[in-house]
């Protein structure tokens, strides 16, 4: 009887251990979570080089020289962009970020904009660090 007892904790710690284990490493891999990108980014060309080209160009018609900064830095907030202000001569820039154990994707638009909230430059770039 005692060794049907210690037979059925294993099992169950066994089954707790396994269960855990596979929930972390869908957590940590991703595995059965959809991870959508923001509008702004989705559907940008899959070669790299592609990819900052293709993203400045989109930045620059949703927000061309003239348009509203307060526009741009609310759809940016929206779509998860993070902001670095600490930039020099007035310049913004805000960055999506995205992570996972082989790399590190980031999504930069920098611009600035007069005293009247147009902006009057705006650009966008992407770069990845892979090991």
């Amino acid at each position: 009887m005692r060794s049907f007892s210690i037979g059925l904790v294993i099992g169950i710690v066994g089954t707790i251990v396994t269960a855990t284990a596979f929930i972390g490493a869908s957590w940590l891999f991703g595995a059965g979570t959809t991870k959508t990108r923001p509008p702004l980014i989705s559907d940008l060309p899959a070669k790299v080089d592609d990819i900052t080209p293709a993203f400045a160009e989109r930045i620059r018609a949703h927000f061309p020289i003239g348009s509203d900064e307060a526009a741009l830095v609310e759809e940016l907030r929206t779509e998860a962009f993070q902001p670095e202000w600490i930039l020099p001569k007035n310049v913004r820039e805000a960055a999506f970020i995205e992570s996972d154990l082989v790399c590190r994707k980031e999504w930069h638009v920098v611009w600035n904009a007069d005293l009247d909230g147009k902006i009057t430059m705006i650009n966008a770039d992407f770069g990845a660090i892979c090991s």
